[in-house]
């Protein structure tokens, strides 16, 4: 009603979506809203200015968007939909009280997906759990990567979220079910496919804080003092059937704190 919005996708082609950043540059609009760690990076290094209000980015420092989350580009800001590391090892904690070792698989070649093996290896640490870290570089890797996870010396496997273990999960969770190994995720979607524990930032909510974000700069605050920020929501679901089926402590506050109960 207000405002005509233009969509534009890359389908993944790095190609395309440097045709896509050359197109709105040349027929600049009022406001750039990006989702994705690559299309922000692609849009910040060739505009610079156009306000440009980012959603669904992982680590925008990490990205390259700024040195903190005060210092950054001029013309740039948004929302960052870090995992709650710190919530899922507390939880796990809580659920598997003798948890002395976590397994996940990262891509060495994903920025984001290097940083968050180090986050969540911090956050283990804190709870005196060590995390076990196994490279996949591409989907090939990803069997035989989930193969040596599963036969390490690991109570559980605690997924990190990234591009390459998104759409190649199934074959982790299954290498975690075949050794009887409870499978824990930063995905919301995995929480009824396999996973007794997801605790997931909610994606849909960071669209829309994007957008709140950039009404401040409508009413005049400069792009330059908005501060990134972290989505306000997170989404935390069980599976009641999976915990009990490997014996997991599930105390009335866990359960209470649980946007979605799978029975």
């Amino acid at each position: 009603k207000d405002y005509t919005l233009q969509s534009f996708n890359a389908q993944g082609d790095i190609g395309t979506l440097n045709t896509i950043v050359e197109t709105v540059s040349s027929d600049p609009p009022d406001i750039i809203f990006t989702a994705t760690t690559p299309v922000i990076q692609a849009v910040s290094k060739k505009i610079d200015d156009i306000p440009v209000f980012f959603a669904t980015v992982a680590d925008p420092v990490i990205a390259g968007i700024g040195t903190d989350f005060s210092q950054h580009l001029p013309n740039v800001t948004g929302i960052s939909t870090m995992s709650a590391f710190d919530e899922m090892i507390k939880t796990i904690k809580l659920m598997m009280p003798q948890c002395k070792s976590l397994g996940t698989i990262y891509c060495p070649v994903e920025a984001n997906s290097v940083a968050y093996e180090k986050y969540l290896k911090r956050s283990a640490s804190k709870q005196g759990i060590t995390l076990v870290s196994v490279p996949a570089n591409n989907t090939t890797d990803v069997a035989d990567a989930a193969l040596s996870l599963v036969n390490s010396e690991i109570d559980a496997v605690c997924q990190l979220s990234d591009n390459l273990t998104g759409a190649t999960f199934p074959y982790i969770i299954q290498s975690a079910k075949n050794k009887d190994l409870p499978y824990f995720s930063f995905a919301q979607s995995q929480a009824d496919k396999g996973a007794v524990l997801t605790i997931a930032r909610d994606y849909r909510q960071a669209g829309a804080d994007a957008v709140l974000l950039s009404e401040k700069f409508m009413r005049g605050t400069p792009v330059k003092e908005l501060p990134f920020q972290y989505v306000n929501k997170t989404l935390i679901s069980i599976n009641k059937s999976l915990a009990k089926k490997y014996n997991l402590h599930l105390s009335p506050e866990i359960l209470r704190i649980a946007d979605k109960v799978i029975e």
